[in-house]
């Protein structure tokens, strides 16, 4: 200030100071310090129960299904003395007294570690924002599971047996839910529950990544058999946003519910004595898998083509003209043309046995 001279110049310069300094505190600005930044929580006053609610928040606006993290988040909304334990204070001994509470409901080891695992995502995805400096889930151990028999697949006569009980009842909507799983490998849960008519492609289906069990999108092709299905319904006359499968058996604006196809699907199995606890719509998939590898006996193709090792590769999936290969690509390409049509020679069954010839 010292180098202007004159008093009508220092009242000049101060005048503009405090105007810049006006504006510099209207947005914000504090002298010695950043501006603090939010994220929408507080580590410091957060207790377990937002923190969680927080990260389910967070999925769902990044287009991730929430599902998954709710899966811990129910139960702790069910146990306060760890619901509301403030986050800061968070331990192993926090974290293993909450699942060791869970075990004395008498739960099985498969459901105590979906708990322990749904948790652990959660408290990952907190110290990747660094909501909490380490993962306190981390150390605990996951429980041995026996294998389940759940989900057989079926046998020929036990599809032929359903696939009649069906047709008798008159249910085509839970036969079309049907052959999605059985031509398609779609999951029967909220990747086929929640499929919409403009999911529905000329050539595909499109599995979004808010659907797909591995979060990213799918493409999955439509054989014949499912096009003369969607077709014969009509699914492509109704409004892009209405859901496939609805309460009415037609598509419009609410889903069913997640229990909708098992109950129908249950009475089905009493009716063809079934209802065994073994056998469930997600079998079909199974029974799919099988009967295409009897018809291709191309193990790695069919993997693809289920849908286990990455979601593009569906796409190769078995309908030869929706393929993202050509049939001229394939190894043994005669052999294909012939196991394909095998294979979907008709719904829900196992394919003939394969000419040796076509070798």
């Amino acid at each position: 200030m010292n180098k202007y001279t004159t008093l009508r110049e220092r009242q000049r310069v101060c005048k503009e100071k405090l105007a810049e300094t006006r504006r510099l505190r209207e947005e914000g600005y504090t002298a010695g310090e950043t501006p603090a930044v939010s994220i929408g929580i507080d580590p410091k006053k957060a207790t377990v129960r937002e923190a969680i609610e927080w990260v389910v928040e967070r999925k769902k606006a990044a287009g991730v299904g929430p599902a998954f993290y709710n899966v811990a988040l129910r139960r702790i909304r069910e146990y306060p003395p760890f619901a509301t334990l403030p986050l800061k204070f968070l331990s192993l001994a926090h974290v293993t007294n909450f699942l060791d509470q869970q075990s004395k409901r008498g739960i099985e080891a498969k459901t105590y570690n979906n708990y322990r695992n749904s948790l652990n995502a959660s408290f990952n995805y907190l110290v990747k924002q660094e909501v909490l400096l380490r993962n306190p889930c981390a150390p605990t151990e996951l429980r041995k599971v026996e294998a389940s028999p759940i989900h057989v697949p079926y046998t020929e006569p036990e599809q032929q047996a359903i696939t009649a009980e069906i047709r008798a009842r008159g249910d085509e909507q839970l036969l079309l839910y049907i052959s999605f799983i059985y031509y398609g490998f779609i999951r029967s849960g909220s990747e086929l529950r929640l499929l919409r008519v403009r999911d529905l492609k000329p050539r595909t289906v499109l599995v979004p990544a808010a659907r797909a069990k591995n979060g990213k999108a799918e493409h999955v092709a439509i054989v014949h058999q499912l096009e003369a299905l969607i077709e014969k319904a009509g699914l492509r006359t109704y409004p892009l946003d209405a859901y496939v499968f609805t309460k009415e058996h037609k598509p419009g604006p609410v889903p069913v519910g997640k229990n909708w196809f098992a109950k129908r699907h249950r009475k089905v199995l009493t009716a063809v004595g079934l209802n065994d606890g073994e056998h469930t719509v997600y079998g079909y998939k199974h029974t799919g898998a099988i009967n295409l590898y009897l018809a291709t006996r191309i193990l790695s193709w069919c993997a693809a083509t289920v849908g286990t090792p990455t979601p593009a590769s569906r796409r190769l999936t078995c309908a030869g003209w929706a393929c993202s290969m050509t049939m001229s690509s394939w190894p043994r390409c005669r052999t294909f043309r012939l196991t394909y049509r095998q294979y979907t020679g008709s719904f829900l069954t196992r394919p003939q046995k394969r000419a040796s010839a076509t070798r």
